[in-house]
């Protein structure tokens, strides 16, 4: 079950937005990247809000939101390596980003429920059915 994964651009599992718009409300689900001063820190949104500017905005498309923002937290440190400019990130070079993902939603759901309760944080319900016997 586990062995079902492939490396893919960010491009092919999300959208990223660029920097936020003024007064921009952004749905729940989006990850942040900060590319202003940055170590590579990530938020993810768990309900809709405003984002700063110091951020850019990446929405997953064809992955569970809270998974992709684990993978990408994964990914961070070689793309810091490669592509980070002094204390900036680019925000046009985030689409260069490589992730490993699996390729099968029973197990990103299960991934992305274990690392939530593991925080502490509510499970969302889009992943019940995955679970209903």
């Amino acid at each position: 079950m586990l062995r079902n994964y492939k490396k893919f651009k960010i491009t092919e599992v999300a959208d990223i937005l660029g920097r936020p718009k003024k007064d921009q409300i952004y749905p729940s689900g989006c990850i942040c990247l900060q590319v202003s001063a940055s170590k590579g820190e990530l938020v993810y949104l768990a309900e809709a809000q405003q984002v700063d500017a110091k951020y850019v905005v990446i929405q997953p498309r064809n992955a569970i939101p809270y998974y992709l923002f684990l993978m990408i937290e994964k990914a961070m440190p070689e793309f810091l390596y490669k592509y980070r400019q002094g204390l900036n990130i680019s925000a046009h070079d985030i689409k260069h980003m490589e992730i490993l993902c699996h390729t099968d939603v029973e197990t990103q759901a299960l991934i992305s429920m274990m690392f939530q309760s593991m925080h502490g944080t509510s499970l969302s319900a889009q992943f019940g059915r995955f679970f209903n016997a």
